[in-house]
């Protein structure tokens, strides 16, 4: 195997590949990178046996075969080195690398060890890169990380009324999005995908194009940018998530999320030893949000709303919330709140396939501290 190549384009096969291949794999040909030199194009293939991703992009190929290489090492030092043309070539057991004045040879593995994984026989569903990163941008946030329940390690995907869901819950809070299916979308099955592979198909769809999605009832393939992923599914039953998610209310508070999201950072502030609880009061044209630390003191930050005129106390991790709120961006939105102890929904304006639900802290006495607070404001004022 012979080829040249530019090293902006190599950069970019191998970026896309060690996001998977091992630094430190028990099993030496999961720490190298697979190359393949065909007619007029080479392509890079890295996998962990769970994902395997394949990138490949144009080259002049003097010599057509297979190599394998140190997948980081490589990376490393075509990131390295200067612009211009880099050539690669197999000699017996070594893979030589040259650009400039520079050379290395690498230690290079029978390509034939290289694991293979197939693709699902399914159908692909067509998606607009934009609408995929909306959607597993804002489901991934809740992933679940508990060892004890593996079912919720990943995004659960299913299709229902023309659209494509996506949802995670890690028992705390439960994040969803969707988006729009084509009327000739393929049927596909409720499966849930691994969190890593979720975070790869965020990478690779990183432009305006259209994505491909292949869902099979133990893998799934995804393709966009020039490179294709292959990926197990995450095993179990997820839950049937429609059971926690509340009812509208009649009068939610409307806010704009991003103010909200900077007003509880704020209020939090004075806890230094990591998120706590902030009571949150909704009531008329605003809201207030309390924080209290026994070492550091407390705070009391007023913000404007469009809230019911009963008001309304409760509290909440403030750094769930944030999170349940960053993927609205700017946007206005409303949060559902019906009592101090029930879940809340936040969605934008009337967008049901747009939302996040989060379960409050407990609270011994609501609306007692926001009292306190202002009692104590208005003796020192007197």
């Amino acid at each position: 195997m012979r080829l040249t190549i530019e090293k902006k384009e190599l950069e970019r096969l191998l970026k896309a590949a060690c996001g998977v291949a091992e630094r430190r794999a028990v099993i030496p040909i999961l720490g190298h990178v697979l190359i393949t030199a065909g007619a007029g194009a080479v392509s890079v293939v890295a996998t962990d046996m769970d994902m395997t991703v394949r990138a490949a992009g144009p080259a002049d190929v003097e010599a057509q075969g297979q190599a394998t290489a140190p997948a980081h090492v490589l990376a490393d030092i075509v990131r390295k080195l200067p612009a211009g043309r880099v050539s690669v070539e197999l000699q017996k057991t070594e893979l030589a690398v040259a650009s400039g004045r520079s050379r290395f040879r690498l230690a290079a593995l029978d390509p034939a060890d290289f694991p293979a994984m197939t693709e699902p026989q399914a159908h692909a569903i067509a998606l607009p890169g934009a609408e995929l990163r909306r959607c597993l941008t804002t489901a991934r946030a809740a992933i679940s990380s508990d060892p004890t329940r593996p079912y919720l390690h990943g995004v659960h995907v299913h299709g229902g009324d023309g659209r494509i869901h996506f949802v995670a819950t890690d028992g705390h809070r439960l994040h969803a999005a969707s988006a729009s299916l084509s009327p000739d979308a393929p049927p596909f099955p409720a499966v849930t995908i691994l969190k890593k592979a979720a975070s790869m198909m965020l990478a690779m769809a990183d432009g305006e194009e259209a994505c491909a999605l292949t869902l099979g009832d133990n893998k799934m393939a995804f393709a966009a940018g020039g490179a294709s992923l292959v990926a197990k599914l995450v095993e179990g039953k997820f839950p049937e998530y429609g059971r926690i998610v509340p009812p509208p209310v009649a009068l939610p508070v409307r806010v704009n999320a991003a103010l909200l999201a900077a007003k509880l950072d704020l209020a939090a502030t004075v806890h230094m030893a990591g998120a706590e609880t902030v009571n949150i009061e909704a009531a008329g044209e605003g809201l207030s949000l309390l924080a209290r630390d026994k070492l550091h003191g407390a705070s009391l930050v007023d913000l404007d709303a469009h809230a019911p005129d009963a008001a309304i106390t409760i509290g909440f991790n403030e750094s769930y919330l944030r999170e349940m709120l960053a993927p609205f961006g700017d946007a206005e939105v409303e949060v559902h709140l019906s009592a101090p102890e029930a879940a809340v929904l936040v969605r934008r304006d009337g967008d049901d396939g747009f939302y996040a639900v989060g379960m409050p802290c407990r609270m011994l006495e609501p609306g007692v501290e926001f009292a306190a607070f202002r009692a104590a404001e208005t003796a020192e004022a007197a």
